[in-house]
């Protein structure tokens, strides 16, 4: 299986729209925890085999990062 570089996506948003769960957007707490899973995502990529795997899980990794990072800066951390 060749690897097929992923395309430009669109950007990370960390605020829902009123009226949903999180009426006024994602809490420090939701950070915290797409951190953890960002960890584990590059756990996953540390204990995988071949390289499409060790990618796949880090661009997961990167996106966890990514969203914490939006939600951070939205609340002033």
């Amino acid at each position: 299986m060749a690897f097929v570089p992923r395309p430009a996506g669109p950007t990370v948003s960390a605020v829902v729209a009123k009226g949903s769960d999180y009426a006024d957007g994602m809490a420090a707490h939701d950070a915290i925890k797409f951190r953890q899973q960002a960890q584990e995502a590059l756990e996953h990529a540390e204990s995988a085999i071949n390289i499409v795997d060790i990618k796949a899980w880090l661009l997961v990794a990167e996106d966890w990062l990514k969203l914490a990072q939006a939600v951070e800066a939205g609340h002033g951390n």
